[in-house]
């Protein structure tokens, strides 16, 4: 089903972004884009909200697992153009060379964040905040909750009687 529902996703994607840049101008105003798995949707309208969106208030959260995935979909230019109009970029551990991630950076020593990005621990990562800002390595604490809604709980009922005891709808 992944694969039916892809395009369609994609095209609801589009047609919210669009959408978003149809609206007055309000740097006030938020509406987020929360895009996970990035490489499996198609967006023509992406470019063109991260570019002219902060003005109409469109805020972009844009995941990936693996920038060679953008490459492939967007292309090379279209993917560092992507990349570029994310100002603020948060890098978790990758298993590729890193090469890419670490131009997202502008890093003198890319060999050894390529390195190092490789070998985080769990909750660990790399944030670059917009402007000169050097590049910082955190870590979140892991807080473990309590489930506080019981799972699933069936009914008991019977579908006939339910049926059988509806009232029609004038």
């Amino acid at each position: 089903y992944h694969e039916t529902l892809m395009p369609l996703i994609s095209t609801w994607y589009d047609v919210a972004i669009t959408a978003a840049l149809s609206l007055p101008e309000d740097e006030q105003r938020r509406v987020y884009c929360f895009l996970d798995d990035l490489p499996t949707l198609q967006l023509s309208s992406l470019k063109k909200g991260l570019v002219l969106g902060r003005k109409f208030g469109l805020c972009f959260v844009l995941g990936t697992q693996d920038l060679n995935e953008l490459n492939a979909i967007y292309g090379r230019d279209h993917t560092k153009a992507l990349i570029a109009n994310c100002n603020t970029k948060i890098i978790l551990r990758s298993i590729d060379s890193g090469e890419e991630i670490t131009k997202c950076f502008n890093q003198s020593d890319a060999a050894a964040l390529a390195s190092e990005l490789q070998n985080l621990d769990n909750l660990e990562f790399y944030l670059k905040l917009p402007g000169n800002a050097r590049t910082m390595k955190k870590k979140l604490a892991y807080v473990k909750y309590s489930n506080p809604e019981p799972n699933f709980v069936p009914r008991d009922f019977e579908l006939d009687e339910l049926i059988k005891n509806e009232k029609p709808v004038d």
